[in-house]
């Protein structure tokens, strides 16, 4: 049956938190759109703020969703720790966001890793651009993760 994809449509920073619309589809190595599938995806998000900033489960196909104590530099990760078995596509702002904490090494090496998984899987089926995967590689340099290089060695 496949795995779902969950998308970013809208990221809206507000005065006391952001806005993000959550969409589902089905994820497919060659991007074939699949609208009939459909999944109750455990959703949970982490902010540098907050480890565990919010849950939830994503029952529908969209669903909008608001995260409290974010300002407008922040990152929003979701699936913190890549638990979830599910793709995660981010708008190029949000991607943009975590280049600091990725430099810096403050985003743990699990998330590092999936962020870079799920970009790579999403570039090659032609959801993402190739412009987004070069930026976001560009910030490992100062990796020291195995597992990381492992991943970001495989899909160059």
């Amino acid at each position: 049956m496949g795995f779902p994809k969950v998308k970013v449509t809208k990221n809206v920073q507000e005065a006391n938190g952001r806005r993000l619309v959550l969409t589902q589809t089905k994820f497919t190595a060659d991007g074939k759109v699949d609208e009939k599938s459909f999944w109750m995806v455990p959703i949970s998000i982490s902010t540098p703020k907050s480890s565990n900033a919010f849950t939830t489960v994503l029952d529908r196909k969209e669903m909008e969703i608001f995260i409290e104590n974010v300002s407008e530099n922040d990152w929003i990760k979701i699936n913190p720790g890549t638990i979830g078995f599910f793709r995660t596509q981010y708008p190029t702002d949000m991607l943009e966001k975590f280049i600091p904490a990725i430099n810096t090494m403050t985003l743990p090496a699990l998330d590092r890793l999936g962020l870079h998984d799920d970009l790579f899987a999403l570039v090659q089926n032609g959801s993402n651009s190739t412009v987004d995967g070069i930026k976001l590689i560009d910030a490992y340099r100062n990796e020291n993760n195995f597992t990381v290089w492992s991943s970001i060695s495989a899909s160059l």
